[in-house]
């Protein structure tokens, strides 16, 4: 074969040689993106609450959820696949858009595992968002990249909640179904409510009698507000010169009891002692009110 032949064909079995190459690499490495891909499974979301549904401008609130993730992988040098997650605030369903509240990620082991991992998180609602309803979105994904999202690894969850509140009393006279005038035994010929202690004696009332009142909640827009709640708690008075000492009688969890956003309460007074007594209300727009009151004899 002359020369001149030879080394062509020699430069023609070297190309050869060189396409058989970049095809073969080529093919592994889109095998090993299709096992990758393939080795990733998102089971969806679990479990979400939050608490509570009714937040006050500026409030905070606990969001809680699950996610499954199977990863069918080798062992990693980072210590595991990231799943990352994020809470935001309204937006597009479906879209990863919102206000973002908190974000994180849960390492998965990577040894062909199945796992659910739990997320508990407190965020804070921005106060410049406007009263009424809203939704948390809850984003969970299955990565093999570190804080790569990709759109078939997310799973979203919505949960809807309330910002802004007006808590306003509605019993008979303020928060309680009685006032000074109505005091049991006329107030003692007084005509203001003494302060008594640390506080203003609200009223009175015989041993034996029911303390009722009433608090209703509405919106920022007015609308009533019947899947909130709040804690009333009930102590025994001693009034000392310098302060005054609570000890704790009972607690609950006031929830809506009639139309209009109205949560009631009834205190019975069957043996206890004559004395002061005091109600605290942990009202859902963030504030605190103290009613004491006095028990007397029949």
């Amino acid at each position: 074969m002359p020369l001149q032949r030879k080394a062509k064909e020699a430069v023609r079995m070297q190309a050869v040689r060189r396409a058989v190459t970049v095809a073969g690499l080529m093919l592994l490495v889109l095998g090993m993106t299709c096992v990758v891909s393939l080795g990733h499974d998102h089971y969806g979301n679990s479990d979400e609450w939050l608490r509570p549904t009714l937040v006050p401008v500026g409030g905070r609130a606990t969001v809680s959820f699950g996610y499954t993730i199977w990863h069918d992988h080798g062992g990693d040098p980072r210590g595991g696949y990231p799943n990352p997650w994020e809470i935001r605030l309204d937006g597009t369903p479906g879209v990863r858009d919102g206000i973002l509240l908190a974000s994180g990620a849960e390492l998965h082991p990577a040894y062909g595992e199945t796992l659910t991992f739990h997320v508990t998180q407190t965020v804070t609602i921005p106060r410049h968002i406007g009263v009424g309803r809203h939704t948390i979105k809850i984003i969970t994904s299955c990565d093999e990249d570190w804080w790569a999202y990709y759109d078939y690894h997310q799973k979203y969850s919505y949960l809807p909640f309330t910002v802004g509140c007006l808590v306003a009393p509605c019993g008979a006279a303020g928060y309680l179904d009685r006032g000074w005038e109505e005091a049991a035994g006329g107030g003692g010929g007084l005509d203001e409510p003494p302060m008594v202690g640390e506080l203003p004696l609200c009223t009175q009332y015989e041993v034996g009698e029911i303390i009722t009142g009433c608090v209703r909640v509405t919106d920022g827009l007015g609308n009533p507000v019947e899947d909130a709640y709040f804690p009333l708690s009930f102590y025994a008075v001693t009034v000392g010169d310098a302060y005054d000492t609570r000890v704790a009688l009972e607690a609950e969890l006031l929830r809506c009891t009639g139309d209009l956003g109205s949560y009631c309460f009834d205190i019975e007074t069957d043996g206890l002692d004559p004395g002061c007594y005091d109600i605290r209300l942990g009202l859902p727009d963030g504030t605190v009110q103290w009613l004491r009151v006095e028990l007397v004899a029949p």
